[in-house]
């Protein structure tokens, strides 16, 4: 083969090679600013009975729950010491003023308290149960009686007395018990850092996962007790079913000015947040009594904030699955980008 033949195939062999690499540079696209909306649903049955844990960024259902499983939830902050009561039973807790623990045997007379369905710490029911001695925690020793609430099937799950013993060592120390002092139990609970609360499950005698890593999820789907006001404006707890949020590292606003379409990542940066945990609640659906069935608010959105400051909206579409079972809580929701 001459010259000539050789540098002809080499010139053919290196314009393939250059139409090759500008092929695949052509096909090369740009990162798009926008993700796709998404629509899912957690069901939490007809009655209620579960409680679900939910994160955006992955789109998942991280952990779930039966009501029953849990009655009272421990404060894991460095230095908060509150105590929940379960509101998804509709539980409320009675101050005795007594510290003598056989001596409380009743409720007679008994002035019940819950606590605020905004999930603030310093507005809890059981309150303030200690005093601060320098850094040592020191227990009133207060008896409570608490009203353990009802399960999903309307069972009564009947009344128990508690005692905080104190908090040392980054264990809290309880001492639980039927009215009549039997069924007597004590149980521990060490603070961990992970999670923003520890559970104690009171009709199971033992300390109980509930919640998923304080990092991990955005949103709770479950009932709850809200308080509503009477003409005289007496308090009034009720059970709702909705949206709480992870008040450690979530914030919301709620809106009904822009339109879900409309809301973008610039506008979104330029609200007003909250913390309360039931920011987004329940009202985002009304129930016809007489129909015997519920609505959607389409109007009311939310931007919600994540611990890794993302912006998503989302909105509410039903309260219904597939098979006309209430229960199912369908919503759209979207990642904003700038």
């Amino acid at each position: 083969m001459n010259n000539k033949k050789i540098c002809c195939i080499n010139l053919v062999l290196v314009i393939m090679l250059l139409t090759s690499c500008e092929t695949e540079e052509q096909i090369v696209e740009k990162e798009s600013n926008s993700i796709d909306q998404i629509t899912a649903s957690v069901f939490i049955d007809p009655d209620y009975k579960y409680q679900v844990f939910y994160d955006l960024e992955t789109n998942t259902e991280v952990l779930r729950n039966l009501t029953t499983d849990w009655d009272l939830a421990f404060e894991c902050g460095d230095n908060g010491h509150h105590i929940k009561l379960n509101s998804s039973r509709g539980m409320n807790v009675w101050a005795s003023g007594q510290v003598d623990f056989s001596a409380v045997q009743s409720y007679a007379g008994a002035t019940w308290n819950w606590d605020n369905p905004n999930g603030i710490l310093d507005s809890t029911a059981i309150g303030d149960w200690w005093i601060m001695n320098e850094d040592s925690v020191i227990s009133r020793n207060e008896v409570y009686v608490l009203n353990l609430g009802k399960d999903s099937e309307n069972n009564h799950l009947g009344f128990k007395k508690l005692q905080i013993l104190g908090f040392a060592n980054n264990e809290y120390q309880v001492k639980v018990s039927d009215l009549s002092g039997e069924n007597q139990f004590i149980s521990y609970l060490r603070k961990d850092d992970n999670y923003n609360f520890i559970f104690l499950s009171i009709l199971n005698s033992k300390t109980v996962t509930v919640e998923p890593p304080k990092k991990d999820w955005d949103l709770l789907f479950t009932k709850y007790t809200h308080t509503f006001y009477n003409d005289q404006n007496t308090p009034i707890p009720y059970g709702v079913t909705g949206v709480l949020i992870n008040s450690y590292s979530t914030s919301v606003h709620k809106d009904v000015d822009y339109g879900f379409e409309a809301l973008n990542f610039e506008i979104a940066e330029e609200l007003n947040y909250l913390t309360d945990q039931n920011t987004i609640g329940y009202d985002w659906k009304n129930y016809d009594h007489d129909a015997g069935v519920y609505s959607i608010n389409y109007h009311q959105n939310y931007i919600i904030k994540n611990s890794k400051d993302f912006y998503f909206k989302m909105r509410f579409i039903d309260f219904f699955n597939d098979n006309g079972l209430k229960g199912n809580m369908k919503f759209e929701f979207q990642k904003l980008l700038p």
